[in-house]
């Protein structure tokens, strides 16, 4: 792949591979859909092909597990298949540079917010149009944690949305996905980074 190709052009210019849960790696990312209403109504808000996005911790002595950010449940550690389920659609994608241990470290940091219970950052989620109820006040939003950030730089890392979660992870890890700041990535942002291969679809 090209530095400039992205995992969209990736995804459409040739035929997907169909990749296994068995052959993930921890720090590979998931992008899904489902056609459950909020699924259907996060991908019509931004545009885009999928609606969620979840960071893989590899396997541990037993099944892959994951970390993800959902409404009301905020940021959790369960298994990939329980994380995956009603998914009717998976993107795998991998950083293209970061290194074993960046990659570990992501999955660490992204786990302990689990275990530390974070909250799901309904304020990020509306500023990207997943949350279509604020989508009225997503620039008081904006502006609000503009003043929140200078005042109290680690703001940002209270709460997280599932994409905000992943593309966090990869800045503290030292491998960054964007130039942008993580909690205005929406999940369909990770189709449009030159730093991520497309692996294929999740079999």
């Amino acid at each position: 792949m090209s530095a400039t190709s992205t995992p969209s052009k990736n995804l459409e210019q040739s035929t997907p591979a169909q990749i296994i849960k068995q052959f993930l790696l921890a720090g590979d990312i998931i992008a899904t859909r489902a056609q459950t209403a909020n699924s259907v109504g996060v991908r019509m808000a931004t545009g885009g092909t999928v609606s969620h996005a979840i960071l893989c911790l590899g396997a541990r002595r037993g099944p892959q597990l994951a970390v993800d950010a959902m409404p009301k449940k905020g940021v959790t550690r369960d298994t990939l298949f329980n994380k995956l389920f009603q998914t009717s659609y998976a993107v795998v994608f991998r950083h293209r540079t970061a290194t074993p241990e960046q990659c570990a470290k992501a999955c660490a940091w992204a786990e302990h917010q689990a275990l530390m219970n974070k909250p799901y950052d309904y304020n990020s989620a509306a500023r990207v149009g997943i949350i279509a109820p604020y989508a009225n006040v997503a620039k008081l939003i904006v502006i609000a944690d503009d003043i929140d950030a200078k005042l109290n730089p680690q703001g940002e890392d209270a709460s997280f949305m599932c994409s905000e979660l992943v593309f966090r992870a990869y800045e503290i890890a030292g491998a960054p996905l964007t130039d942008k700041p993580a909690y205005c990535m929406s999940p369909q942002a990770l189709f449009k980074t030159n730093r991520l291969t497309c692996l294929g679809l999740l079999k």
